[in-house]
């Protein structure tokens, strides 16, 4: 099952980000709006009860996160994925799910809360169905922690749905439950000895988009995940692309098969640096050359509108 997080969100790239944890009081002179870049993660519980649903007979664990929020300590509320975002948790256990990298307001913060509007399981026995799975009224998790948001560092959000379990009901249907974690990494806007702030590398994340803007020569492209960029460096990364017979695996390439505009999974090295976000490719699977992404479901290709048009 190929994770998946569709319209993933990354909003504007200019200012620099920082996190700071509880605790850790920072001076603001300059209240530049931080920038924090947010994953997202699931952890399962092993089946206990005699109805709970035992991971290894679930393909996959869809959800659909409607918003992240913020909450800053005098109750003002920032949004970090202002559009709803589709996950596979099933897949993310110990991966970075990229969802945002959003500017946020400076200041502290003292929590925050995940709404999921639906869920599905699939199962390995039955295969392509999906199956609903009811939430907690409202599909909101929260989570209290207080952090502070400072100017002139780099960070990084980590959202775990963890503990999560599925239990068959009475009627047949299913529930989950599970708890929020949030975990917080800054450099807390140290310099090296040469000046410049020390980057937070971040490994096995992964995420969706576009390419956009390729430069061969530099092995380098510009991907866009909805509304915003981020720059892959593809100069070490296994090459992928569609198998010719659906269902099979994905055929090795090489970077001469990129091209602009096509729908990419990559998976890599989070770099958060001076004035840049950068994702150092392991691999790049091509989903789709001539993706729409002018859809309103981000990452659903039409295809068959290509293949019509080609005729």
């Amino acid at each position: 099952i190929r994770s998946i997080y569709r319209r993933a969100l990354l909003m504007s790239m200019g200012a620099l980000l920082t996190l700071g944890l509880t605790g850790c009081l920072f001076g603001t002179t300059a209240l530049t709006p931080a920038k924090v870049a947010v994953l997202f993660s699931g952890n399962f519980l092993p089946a206990k009860a005699e109805k709970s649903i035992s991971i290894d007979t679930l393909a996959a664990l869809n959800v659909t996160i409607d918003s992240v929020t913020l909450e800053q300590e005098d109750g003002t509320l920032v949004s970090v994925l202002p559009a709803p975002i589709d996950v596979e948790l099933l897949s993310t256990g110990g991966i970075g799910g990229l969802l945002a990298a959003a500017d946020i307001p400076v200041g502290v913060y003292v929590g925050g809360t995940v709404v999921i509007s639906s869920a599905t399981v699939e199962f390995l026995d039955n295969p392509g169905v999906l199956v609903p799975v009811s939430l907690p009224p409202g599909g909101a998790f929260d989570v209290e922690i207080e952090f502070e948001f400072v100017s002139g560092a780099e960070g990084v959000l980590t959202l775990t749905l963890d503990d999560i379990e599925i239990e068959e009901l009475d009627d047949s249907s299913l529930s989950l439950e599970a708890e929020l974690h949030l975990e917080a990494e800054s450099n807390d806007g140290d310099e090296g000895e040469d000046g410049d702030q020390t980057d937070i590398v971040l490994g096995d994340v992964e995420t969706d988009g576009v390419i956009d803007d390729l430069e061969s020569e530099d092995n380098s492209f510009e991907m866009e995940i909805g509304d915003g960029e981020v720059e892959v460096d593809y100069s070490a990364a296994t090459i992928l692309l569609p198998p010719a017979v659906e269902g099979e695996d994905p055929v090795v390439g090489s970077p001469a098969d990129l091209a602009e505009d096509a729908c990419v999974h990559v998976t890599g090295t989070l770099v958060l640096g001076d004035d840049d976000l950068v994702l150092t490719a392991d691999t790049i699977e091509v989903l789709a050359y001539d993706c729409d992404d002018d859809d309103d479901d981000f990452n659903e290709y039409d295809d068959d509108d290509d293949d019509d048009e080609d005729e």
